[in-house]
């Protein structure tokens, strides 16, 4: 059997309330070249049956040990090239994304490459985007470093990025922004031009931000000179940019 090109990843517990829209947003690419992993950690709202009668589903179940963990699990069980990590209340932005990343990844050079997010309110409503002006999508380190807002559910990783520089962090619950600052010391980062994912507003990064801003800021002082001074200005990036998402909220 040929490897796929892409290994999409959701993570789920008890995410009943969701999941629909993330499978729906799969199922309807154009681009078929692709396997879904799901990580469940014994859900018992009807998760896991939405997710068996998922046609193209593979359903792996283990304890639930945190998000961190739960990605772990699932890039060992990935065979695609690239993975991308969906979790179970975000989705695809239309069914065009895989066609295009698949093209663009195809015709580049990097092991990893990054695209538009929207964050959208639990309705659905699309509250910002990002990165939208050309400085936030072409210096892509300073993106990472003082935005913190290059989210998993828009980017796809080479598999072999984890095997060389390691597996996620599951001492932080900034899993994400920590391995992007890990890798982004050794490998430039690709920007694909197009919206690639609809991101959820209200999980626990959302709600747990005095946690969120101490994983931040110890992944600030462990990669980068001055990791302090950079972790505040991030800080003011993200108040202006939060600033506007607030007013939008429903």
């Amino acid at each position: 059997m040929n490897k796929p090109l892409f290994s999409i990843i959701t993570c789920t517990y008890n995410s009943a309330k969701y999941l629909e829209q993330n499978l729906k947003s799969v199922t309807s690419q154009s681009f078929k070249n692709y396997e879904h992993i799901f990580i469940d950690g014994f859900s018992k709202d009807g998760t896991v049956e939405q997710i068996k009668n998922y046609n193209h589903g593979i359903l792996f179940q283990a304890p639930a040990k945190g998000i961190a963990n739960a990605m772990n699990l699932g890039i060992k069980q990935a065979s695609g090239e690239y993975l991308i990590f969906l979790n179970s209340d975000d989705y695809f932005f239309n069914d065009q994304v895989l066609e295009l990343a698949a093209k663009q990844i195809k015709q580049g050079k990097h092991t990893w490459y990054y695209g538009i997010t929207n964050m959208v309110s639990e309705s659905g409503k699309i509250l910002a985007s990002h990165p939208v002006k050309k400085w936030q999508q072409h210096f892509w380190y300073w993106v990472i470093s003082l935005t913190f807002y290059m989210q998993h559910q828009s980017v796809f990783y080479a598999k072999s990025l984890f095997g060389k520089y390691g597996l996620y962090d599951e001492a932080f619950n900034a899993m994400d922004f920590e391995h992007a600052l890990r890798i982004s010391k050794h490998e430039r980062a690709g920007f694909l031009n197009f919206t690639i994912s609809n991101f959820r507003l209200g999980g626990f990064s959302s709600k747990n931000k005095k946690v969120m801003d101490n994983d931040t800021l110890q992944a600030f002082k462990r990669y980068l000179p001055f990791g302090s001074v950079l972790f505040y200005l991030s800080k003011i990036y993200q108040a202006l940019f939060v600033k506007n998402i607030q007013k939008n909220l429903d």
